[in-house]
Protein backbone atom coordinates (compact mmCIF):
# COMPACT_ATOMS: atom_id res chain seq x y z
CA UNK A 1 0.00 0.00 0.00
CA UNK A 2 1.40 3.62 -0.83
CA UNK A 3 2.44 5.48 2.09
CA UNK A 4 0.12 8.71 2.07
CA UNK A 5 1.57 11.93 1.59
CA UNK A 6 0.66 15.36 1.86
CA UNK A 7 0.34 15.09 -2.18
CA UNK A 8 -1.68 12.16 -1.75
CA UNK A 9 -4.09 13.84 1.09
CA UNK A 10 -4.20 17.00 -1.05
CA UNK A 11 -5.66 14.53 -3.82
CA UNK A 12 -9.30 15.23 -1.57
CA UNK A 13 -11.46 12.07 -0.18
CA UNK A 14 -10.64 7.90 -0.85
CA UNK A 15 -13.65 7.66 -3.81
CA UNK A 16 -13.93 3.80 -2.12
CA UNK A 17 -14.52 5.27 1.64
CA UNK A 18 -17.25 7.30 -0.46
CA UNK A 19 -18.20 4.34 -2.33
CA UNK A 20 -18.66 2.03 0.87
CA UNK A 21 -20.36 5.46 2.66
CA UNK A 22 -22.84 5.68 -0.05
CA UNK A 23 -23.53 1.97 0.48
CA UNK A 24 -24.08 1.84 3.96
CA UNK A 25 -21.52 -0.54 4.91
CA UNK A 26 -20.81 1.19 8.07
CA UNK A 27 -23.69 0.42 9.35
CA UNK A 28 -23.98 -2.96 7.79
CA UNK A 29 -20.67 -3.81 9.08
CA UNK A 30 -21.93 -2.72 12.41
CA UNK A 31 -24.89 -5.00 12.67
CA UNK A 32 -23.59 -7.96 11.16
CA UNK A 33 -20.69 -7.50 13.90
CA UNK A 34 -23.94 -7.39 16.64
CA UNK A 35 -25.46 -11.03 15.43
CA UNK A 36 -21.77 -12.21 14.85
CA UNK A 37 -21.02 -11.78 18.23
CA UNK A 38 -24.72 -12.23 19.49
CA UNK A 39 -24.15 -16.07 18.13
CA UNK A 40 -20.67 -16.26 19.53
CA UNK A 41 -22.05 -15.23 22.98
CA UNK A 42 -25.35 -17.38 23.08
CA UNK A 43 -22.88 -20.36 22.23
CA UNK A 44 -20.22 -19.55 24.82
CA UNK A 45 -23.16 -18.88 27.40
CA UNK A 46 -24.16 -22.50 26.72
CA UNK A 47 -20.68 -23.76 27.42
CA UNK A 48 -20.14 -22.32 30.84
CA UNK A 49 -24.11 -21.72 32.00
CA UNK A 50 -24.82 -23.12 35.60
CA UNK A 51 -28.28 -23.55 35.05
CA UNK A 52 -30.09 -27.21 33.80
CA UNK A 53 -30.02 -27.40 30.03
CA UNK A 54 -33.89 -26.40 29.40
CA UNK A 55 -33.49 -23.27 31.61
CA UNK A 56 -30.27 -21.97 29.82
CA UNK A 57 -31.69 -22.94 26.60
CA UNK A 58 -34.92 -20.73 27.39
CA UNK A 59 -32.69 -17.52 28.30
CA UNK A 60 -30.50 -18.00 25.25
CA UNK A 61 -33.63 -18.40 22.92
CA UNK A 62 -34.99 -15.27 24.56
CA UNK A 63 -32.49 -13.30 24.20
CA UNK A 64 -31.38 -14.35 20.53
CA UNK A 65 -35.18 -13.34 19.84
CA UNK A 66 -34.55 -9.91 21.85
CA UNK A 67 -31.07 -9.44 19.58
CA UNK A 68 -32.38 -10.38 16.43
CA UNK A 69 -35.74 -7.92 17.01
CA UNK A 70 -33.45 -5.07 17.88
CA UNK A 71 -31.09 -5.82 15.15
CA UNK A 72 -34.03 -5.75 12.52
CA UNK A 73 -35.16 -2.25 14.27
CA UNK A 74 -31.62 -0.88 13.86
CA UNK A 75 -31.68 -1.97 10.32
CA UNK A 76 -35.06 -0.25 9.44
CA UNK A 77 -33.66 2.82 11.16
CA UNK A 78 -30.32 2.48 9.12
CA UNK A 79 -32.20 2.26 6.04
CA UNK A 80 -34.83 5.38 6.91
CA UNK A 81 -31.68 7.45 7.73
CA UNK A 82 -29.87 6.30 4.02
CA UNK A 83 -33.06 6.84 1.99
CA UNK A 84 -33.74 10.34 3.92
CA UNK A 85 -30.15 11.32 2.94
CA UNK A 86 -30.06 9.62 -0.73
CA UNK A 87 -33.15 12.11 -1.02
CA UNK A 88 -31.29 14.75 0.69
CA UNK A 89 -28.21 14.55 -1.95
CA UNK A 90 -30.26 13.81 -5.10
CA UNK A 91 -32.25 17.60 -4.08
CA UNK A 92 -28.84 18.80 -3.76
CA UNK A 93 -27.19 17.05 -7.12
CA UNK A 94 -30.31 18.03 -8.95
CA UNK A 95 -30.43 21.95 -7.58
CA UNK A 96 -26.87 22.13 -8.64
CA UNK A 97 -27.32 20.72 -12.24
CA UNK A 98 -30.22 23.23 -12.92
CA UNK A 99 -27.89 25.92 -11.59
CA UNK A 100 -25.45 25.01 -13.72
CA UNK A 101 -27.71 24.56 -16.94
CA UNK A 102 -28.95 28.04 -15.98
CA UNK A 103 -25.09 29.73 -15.48
CA UNK A 104 -24.30 27.83 -18.93
CA UNK A 105 -27.47 29.38 -20.75
CA UNK A 106 -26.56 33.16 -19.31
CA UNK A 107 -22.99 32.72 -20.69
CA UNK A 108 -24.51 31.32 -24.16
CA UNK A 109 -26.80 34.30 -24.67
CA UNK A 110 -24.23 36.89 -23.63
CA UNK A 111 -21.97 35.38 -26.64
CA UNK A 112 -24.92 35.89 -28.83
Amino acid sequence: MAKATDETLAEGPDPLDARQAARGGGAGAVVAGMIIGAIVGAGIALLFAPDAGRKTRGRIARRARHLGEDAIDRLDEAGLRARRELVRRRRRFLSRVERARLEARERFDEDE
